[in-house]
């Protein structure tokens, strides 16, 4: 099944690339997996050619095709790529452009709380583990496993030092103030999170603002 998608992730995972985006016909998240279990059904740069032979960026829009929708409890935005087919390149938005076609989320809280992970309770509640959503007062901090972190205010709340996967933010200096952003934030569903009962928050983009 064809589908085209506008690109909002590329963010690192288990050795490979977390890639998500939204469905332009339906305005629904998508999350883009493959059978390569060595990298917990990531993404490859392989998997990323487009017909051109370029590899896909954040904010192209794609025509890809799907070979089911592989939903879970946790992430019902699951898709399973046919990793045979390369992606059609339609065209590149900015990201006010985006904004204006996809309206930034609001929600009460960046999923359930200000944490930057969730229990088993508060997941359960959830039903969705990706947003794009507007915060204000942000921040890149660099903590003690030399991860960047990002800080920031939203919904005049406060959120400390959420990890950040978007490998344009890794060497980012300790203490960079960027304002307003836009952000993409993601959940994992992963046996480790089960086990420990957190639930970690990720943001796998960021956009500046103007």
């Amino acid at each position: 099944m064809k589908k085209e998608i506008i690109i909002l992730t590329k963010s690192s995972r288990h050795k490979g690339f977390c890639v998500a985006g939204i469905d332009t016909k339906t305005k629904q998240w998508v999350r883009l997996l493959t059978t390569n279990k060595k990298i917990n059904c990531s993404l490859s740069k392989n998997n990323m050619k487009l017909t051109d032979g370029n590899e896909v960026n954040v904010l192209d829009k794609v025509i890809l095709d799907v070979i089911e929708s592989c939903p879970t409890k946790l992430q019902p935005e699951n898709v399973l790529i046919n990793e045979n087919h390369k992606w059609e390149k339609v065209s590149n938005y900015k990201i006010d452009e985006f904004l204006s076609f996809y309206s930034p989320e609001k929600h009460q809280y960046i999923f359930e709380n200000t944490n930057e992970f969730l229990n088993n309770e508060q997941i359960s509640k959830v039903g969705i583990s990706l947003i794009i959503t507007v915060v204000e007062n942000a921040s890149i901090n660099i903590k003690n496993d030399y991860k960047r972190k990002i800080s920031f205010t939203y919904n005049n709340r406060y959120y400390d030092s959420i990890t950040v996967t978007d490998p344009d933010y890794y060497n980012i200096p300790n203490n960079t103030n960027i304002g307003k952003v836009a952000i993409v934030v993601s959940l994992l569903d992963d046996e480790w999170s089960h086990n420990n009962n957190k639930y970690y928050k990720f943001v796998a983009k960021i956009f500046p603002l103007t």
